[in-house]
């Protein structure tokens, strides 16, 4: 492929001709310098920039709609978000842009000193693990099928999901964005999702994880490089066979659906995820520590939750 020179993009991977004029269109559209690298903010490196044009399919108009929303996001929840569910508040300014520099990422989650990160910690169903995978990607897991949606909904928590969701899809944007800028290529997490339980009776839940999860179509582009289900049951299988032959090449090698059995093809799980099995947190068969990840527990009915004192 050729790369793009026209105008040169400092640190960027190569891309096709049509691609790389669409990418200098769209950083021109939004009067971003291409070939500063010391201009990073907001979301303003090319490679970040690039995220956006992918995410809307190449075009650039969507892309900036995309991009110019997700400033205006920041604007006015990244930086109080992250300070609450993060174990430091210097990363961001208060206006959502970073403070500390974009080629690196120290955030770590925070699981106890406020009832917000504590709450989170114990219903919620995501996390990044400490290791990482190819390229130095972020490692992500989703325990879908073991977090308690019907509690989530009927307790009102489902903005509060919403926050937690965000507040990880920033931690894996920024670790992959540090990585970007380290490799000179996009690099984006590995993400594993655990269906284990997930059966007919959820799908009443639909909508519930629908919510939680849009915001990251909304404001977090490309954020997941390939998603590897494990624990499936045959529906997902079934229907996975049906969907595939519509999906394009690329759509075909990011997903990756795998049985209840998958822990006896170690192999599989390894090409497509990048990671092992013994790098997988203890409730999925591995070694790391199930507290990087949201413990996925009951909600009680009837609590007051959020900003109280009886977690």
């Amino acid at each position: 492929m050729a790369a793009l020179v026209d105008p040169p993009l400092t640190g960027m991977e190569s891309l096709d001709g049509e691609e790389a004029s669409k990418l200098t269109a769209l950083m021109a559209k939004l009067n971003l310098p291409p070939d500063d690298p010391n201009i990073l903010e907001p979301l303003a490196d090319p490679l970040t920039v690039l995220r956006f044009l992918r995410a809307r399919d190449g075009k650039v108009d969507d892309a900036a709609k995309m991009y110019n929303s997700t400033i205006a996001f920041r604007k006015t929840k990244i930086y109080s978000l992250m300070a609450t569910y993060g174990n430091s508040s210097d990363e961001f300014n208060t206006d959502g842009t970073r403070l500390t520099p974009a080629t690196s990422w120290n955030w770590t989650r925070k699981t106890e000193g406020n009832n917000d990160a504590i709450l989170m910690q114990k219903i919620g169903f995501f996390g990044r693990l400490t290791i990482n995978g190819p390229d130095d990607a972020p490692v992500a897991i989703w325990r879908l099928g073991a977090c308690d949606l019907f509690g989530v909904k009927d307790n009102d928590l489902v903005d509060y999901m919403c926050d937690g969701f965000a507040v990880h899809l920033e931690d894996l944007l920024q670790a992959g964005r540090a990585a970007s800028l380290k490799h000179n290529k996009m690099v984006r997490a590995r993400l594993i999702i655990d269906v284990g339980g997930v059966g007919m009776s959820t799908l009443p839940l639909l909508k519930t994880l629908k919510a939680i999860i849009a915001v990251g179509k909304q404001y977090f582009p490309e954020c997941t490089a390939t998603a590897t289900i494990i624990n499936a049951p045959w529906v997902f299988s079934s229907l996975w066979v049906v969907v595939k032959p519509i999906l394009t090449k690329v759509m075909q090698r990011k997903v990756c659906i795998l049985g209840t059995s998958w822990v006896n093809n170690p192999e599989a799980f390894t090409k497509h995820s990048g990671i092992t099995v013994s790098a997988l947190p203890a409730c999925l068969g591995g070694s790391t520590p199930d507290s990087q990840v949201g413990q996925c527990e009951p909600v009680a009915p009837n609590l007051k939750y959020v900003n109280s004192n009886q977690l």
